[in-house]
């Protein structure tokens, strides 16, 4: 995301990795590090208790967990990012399999009581169908590529 934010916004931070959240939260309340990328379910304790400080939202709308906190958009920074789970299958999985699985996701995608559980968490749950999600992952490849060429960690 910080690579993304650097190149939207012309700007340089120094990189300092961590192994998860876990240890990027220690460092962020130790204040061993001034800015970190921390997800919305483990922040929000923090901020409502004025621990931490959140500077904006990288997601396409603001959070209604969060409603006051402007997006990186709004703030002028064309960034949006959020992590993403999908589900692939291997190359050559039948369609009957794929639609099967497809149609188990997209149910559970509509359960109500899956959606408020997950949003109580900070997660919002998106469905795409396969064309749709490949679709969407190969946009997101070719949004990631000029950058990972930048950095180099593209070498091809």
């Amino acid at each position: 995301m910080f690579l993304l934010l650097e190149d939207a916004a012309g700007v340089k931070f120094k990189h300092v990795s961590y192994d998860g959240t876990k240890q990027r939260m220690t460092a962020l309340l130790a204040d061993n590090i001034k800015l970190g990328e921390i997800n919305l379910a483990a922040a929000i304790k923090f901020i409502k208790a004025g621990k931490l400080k959140a500077l904006g939202v990288t997601n396409p709308a603001r959070l209604d967990q969060i409603p006051d906190m402007k997006t990186a958009k709004e703030q002028g920074v064309d960034v949006i990012y959020a992590v993403e789970r999908g589900v692939v299958a291997p190359k050559g999985t039948s369609k009957a399999i794929i639609d099967h699985y497809a149609a188990m996701l997209k149910g559970a995608a509509a359960d109500e009581d899956f959606k408020a559980a997950m949003h109580k968490k900070g997660i919002l749950i998106t469905y795409k169908g396969a064309s749709d999600y490949k679709d969407h992952f190969q946009a997101t490849y070719d949004k990631w590529l000029p950058i990972a060429k930048k950095v180099g960690v593209y070498k091809r």
